[in-house]
């Protein structure tokens, strides 16, 4: 029998956990729900004119501050056509 310590063990379990998929999906998942938190806070902090350099209202930006921290997908542009028109 192999003489190991808990640590390398642990090591071990651990390694395998983070290639399963399910868990490095959930472990990306939290980091961009972290960074979008983040940057939903940092729009908020932001004076008129910062905003008004990356085309961005007060208004559109409470709505982001407002999303959810699962709710990654960007919105549709409500000034863009569909394609084919």
């Amino acid at each position: 029998m192999e003489n190991t310590d808990n640590a390398t063990v642990f090591s071990r379990v651990t390694q395998q956990r983070l290639r399963s998929p399910g868990l490095t999906g959930l472990v990306a998942f939290i980091r961009a729900s972290i960074k979008a938190v983040r940057g939903r806070r940092a729009l908020i902090g932001m004076d008129d004119h910062m905003r008004a350099d990356i085309g961005i209202s007060r208004g559109e930006a409470l709505m982001e501050s407002r999303r959810r921290f699962w709710d990654l997908e960007t919105p549709p542009d409500p000034t863009r056509r569909p394609r084919g028109d």
